[in-house]
C-alpha cells in the first residue's frame, strides 16, 4: 500500500465511531473498497450509518437534505 492510501485510511478510520475503528483495525482488507464495504455492513447491522443528512429549509418553504 502506498502511502497516499494509507493516509487516507488512516484518515478514515480516525472519522469513524470508535466501534467501527477498533472492528477495521482488528480486520485486514485488500483494498480501500473493501474496507468501505465492510464498514457499512457493520453499521447496517446495527441500524446506523456512516453520514447524517441535515435538512435545512429553503426560501420557498421545502426541504433539502445536505
Amino acid at each position: 500500500m502506498d502511502i497516499a492510501k494509507l493516509v487516507a485510511t488512516e484518515q478514515f478510520i480516525l472519522s469513524c465511531p470508535d466501534d467501527l475503528a477498533v472492528h477495521l483495525k482488528q480486520s485486514s482488507y485488500n483494498s480501500s473498497e473493501d474496507m468501505c464495504d465492510a464498514a457499512s455492513l457493520f453499521l447496517h447491522a446495527r441500524g446506523r450509518k456512516l453520514a447524517k443528512t441535515k435538512k435545512t429549509n429553503t426560501k420557498d418553504g421545502k426541504h433539502t437534505c445536505r
